[in-house]
């Protein structure tokens, strides 16, 4: 269902409808009425909060959250959604109505039926998703994470949060993390019955499972036979805490749960560590209910060797007087004109610059220093690993958290200087120096002395669809085709680039052919 307000003559508002798959609370007061979804907010304190705050309410409230509020003293409408976008918000203005809800799909299909949108798809096949405010889907739109949209007399002003503490780094060590973590990982397990940790043999799982009380949580872990040296990581971590790690197999023929994985995420998103996500999450359900996760160190802590580069990068711009925005479209350029050559039938005069103008622009007096923290700030709520692993959590009854992002543990990552962390095994992709430092003394060498390897990148061999090809493929690019997308790759796409063009045809089909029966 649809929440769905009405602007009658009077000013007066009508909601209607409820929230797909999500405990629903209200709360009103003075002329006031607050509709809230997809947290564990009192939505009497939100309500006191927006009193207090007004429209920058979202940067007050930790947590995950959306909500609408409907004003009427004024006759206004405000969308709301938390700082990291956990909780999903779309809209859709038809006349004089407003029209909200968390799932794309189903705003999708309200009558008249949307076309897609050219910029959006272009965004989706640039960026693996699509940059808010735009959705696949012309005329509906996604309120930005830390932000709030006012709507008013069929018309729509958005307001920025900014609820993160950008431009100042002026500390090199460690001090204050990990009792910033341990605090936050207390409070995310505090009215658990049953707490579990994804343990993926990475740094920043492993430093929420230390974190931890000793024997206080179960640990899961998704394995295959090409998955055994992130494994004996993960054992080695539970041996440490007294714990045997729950593993939860995983092989070629679970690709057949794609079509679930898309409904479950109801919007198409091609990054597949998310699909070994769900298919942990899957394996854990009924096991736990709450389940933490390490999302949040590498976007926080630098932990990709590709945002080590961006950084040097800049800040050998900056100190040369090369604009970073200048860097940073260049190097969009080759992607773009692979993208150019999928969208060959589907772009209509759409060039980089407008498909990209969702990138946060260099601040025109400031240092180079607020221009990479605002890139970070951008990174942590446009991209879909954080909501995305709470949305997937739903679907299977279990609450997930991110202790990593809690307003303390951010506050004491964005204290430290850049140069902090680009020191000469960054390269090697040992990253996240100050988070290992915190954590030397709780965690085993190997895991760390272990480089950065992206979740999933051991089982390559799967990415070739091997039995789901003529089962799956044909469905997914057959819709491609009816939206006038072309299913053959780019004459020049090759190896790793003829996959990344599988992948992403895949999930959009996928997705595609479920718009179709909603």
């Amino acid at each position: 269902m649809l929440l769905a307000t009405g602007l009658a003559g009077t000013g007066d508002v009508l909601l209607s409808g409820s929230i797909r798959r999500c405990p629903v609370w209200r709360a009103s007061s003075a002329g006031i009425s607050l509709t809230l979804w997809g947290g564990r907010q009192d939505p009497r304190v939100l309500l006191e909060q927006y009193r207090r705050h007004g429209m920058v309410m979202g940067a007050t409230v930790a947590g995950p959250f959306a909500c609408l509020l409907v004003d009427h003293r004024d006759s206004s409408i405000h969308l709301v959604r938390d700082r990291f976008g956990f909780a999903p918000l779309f809209y859709r203005v038809i006349g004089q109505t407003l029209f909200c809800s968390n799932s794309l799909r189903e705003i999708g299909a309200l009558s008249p039926r949307p076309a897609l949108d050219a910029i959006g798809l272009a965004r989706y096949y640039l960026f693996r998703f699509v940059v808010p405010p735009l959705t696949l889907l012309q005329g509906v739109f996604q309120v930005p994470a830390g932000h709030s949209a006012r709507f008013e007399q069929g018309s729509v002003e958005f307001h920025e949060c900014s609820p993160f503490p950008v431009g100042n780094r002026n500390h090199r060590g460690h001090e204050g993390i990990a009792d910033a973590v341990e605090a936050a990982v207390g409070e995310s397990i505090a009215h658990a019955t049953a707490p579990a940790v994804a343990l993926s043999g990475g740094l920043d799982s492993a430093v929420i499972y230390a974190s931890l009380p000793p024997r206080e949580a179960d640990a899961f872990a998704l394995v295959s036979r090409d998955h055994r040296e992130n494994l004996a990581a993960a054992e080695s971590v539970c041996r440490g805490a007294g714990k045997c790690l729950q593993r939860i197999a995983f092989g070629a023929e679970d690709f057949r749960l794609l079509p679930e994985f898309v409904e479950a995420l109801d919007e198409p998103v091609c990054v597949a560590p998310l699909f070994y996500l769900f298919l942990l999450l899957r394996g854990a359900s009924g096991k736990a209910d709450v389940m933490l996760l390490g999302e949040g160190g590498d976007e926080l802590f630098l932990g990709y060797r590709h945002q080590i580069a961006l950084v040097e990068t800049f800040i050998r711009a900056g100190l040369s007087g090369t604009p970073a925005s200048a860097l940073r479209q260049s190097s969009m350029a080759r992607r773009w004109r692979q993208v150019q050559d999928i969208l060959r039938q589907s772009i209509h005069g759409e060039d980089l610059e407008c498909v990209t103008d969702c990138l946060p622009h260099e601040p025109e007096c400031a240092g180079i220093n607020q221009f990479l923290d605002t890139l970070v700030c951008q990174e942590m709520t446009c991209f879909p690993y954080f909501y995305a692993g709470v949305r997937l959590g739903e679907w299977f009854g279990l609450d997930v958290r991110c202790p990593l992002l809690h307003p303390r543990v951010v506050a004491a990552a964005f204290s430290i200087s850049w140069e902090a962390f680009l020191f000469p095994e960054a390269r090697q992709g040992v990253t996240k120096l100050p988070l290992r430092q915190a954590f030397r003394q709780r965690l085993p060498p190997e895991i760390l002395a272990s480089p950065k390897r992206g979740f999933g990148e051991e089982w390559t061999g799967y990415r070739r669809f091997a039995g789901i090809q003529n089962e799956q493929a044909c469905t997914a690019f057959a819709r491609l085709r009816e939206h006038g997308i072309s299913a053959e790759p780019p004459s020049t796409s090759a190896g790793d680039e003829y996959q990344d063009f599988l992948w992403h045809n895949l999930f959009l089909g996928l997705w595609l052919d479920s718009m179709a029966s909603s």
